[in-house]
């Protein structure tokens, strides 16, 4: 358990205040807008189809009730698909994979995956002892993505958040996206302060991965200019894990 609570903080972090650190204005990392390999034969039959509990879906619906099904850690408002699916990317060396989050990854690996989280809610991807495509991993992190109802930094929000990163003035932009993050949700900020984190990780080593900021902005995510990794800081949840 104690190991588990270390690796959940990578991804939350010690609670403290949500003041926004200046760098935070280089990288907003959210959901923007709305050639699968071969298939052998016998994956047919390993991954069938799988009837989804209704009680258990997590994906296309809105992130607080799939949080309520699937959180990762009761107390951390952070969806376990989303921990799951960085965790193993991060294990498998992600960031250093040509082409990650361009490439595509097996439709029916996909499919498989989706439905054991829609029917079993958490899915332990790194120590169950299966090896999974890492495209495919970070496909499946992608599509829950895009079937969110809403975006990420919600409804209200989203298009402040955007317009942040026309600000010319940086401190302004520091400012506006600091009262913006401190409106957001626990729920989506969580998952926000995940993503871009994770997204960090994979652009710190785009001359390997040949993804850079306006590549991953390209797909889901909306960026401003690279990010300065060394002093990032996104700051952690308002509340306190007991």
């Amino acid at each position: 358990m104690m190991k588990e609570m270390e690796h959940i903080k990578k991804y939350t972090g010690t609670p403290e205040s949500r003041d926004v650190s200046p760098s935070f204005s280089q990288v907003v990392a959210v959901v923007s807008s709305n050639n699968s390999s071969p298939e052998q034969s016998n994956d047919k039959k390993k991954y069938h189809d799988i009837r989804p509990d209704v009680s258990k879906i997590v994906f296309d619906i809105p992130l607080n009730q799939a949080i309520s099904v699937a959180r990762i850690k009761e107390g951390y408002e952070l969806l376990a698909v989303i921990y799951r699916c960085i965790e193993y990317l991060d294990a498998n060396d992600a960031n250093k994979e040509e082409g990650i989050y361009r490439l595509s990854g097996a439709a029916m690996t996909l499919k498989h995956l989706k439905d054991r989280f829609n029917t079993e809610g958490d899915v332990d991807l790194l120590h169950q002892g299966e090896h999974y495509d890492i495209h495919a991993i970070a496909g499946l992190l992608n599509l829950y993505l895009k079937e969110l109802p809403t975006s990420v930094l919600t409804q209200e929000l989203h298009m402040e958040f955007v317009n942040v990163v026309d600000l010319l003035d940086r401190r302004d932009r520091i400012n506006e996206l600091g009262h913006l993050v401190s409106a957001l949700p626990l729920s989506n900020y969580t998952l926000l302060r995940a993503l871009t984190g994770h997204l960090i990780r994979i652009v710190q080593n785009s001359e390997i991965n040949k993804m850079t900021v306006s590549s991953v902005s390209a797909k889901e995510f909306v960026a401003s200019s690279p990010p300065n990794s060394s002093n990032f800081s996104l700051p952690s949840p308002r509340t306190q894990v007991p």
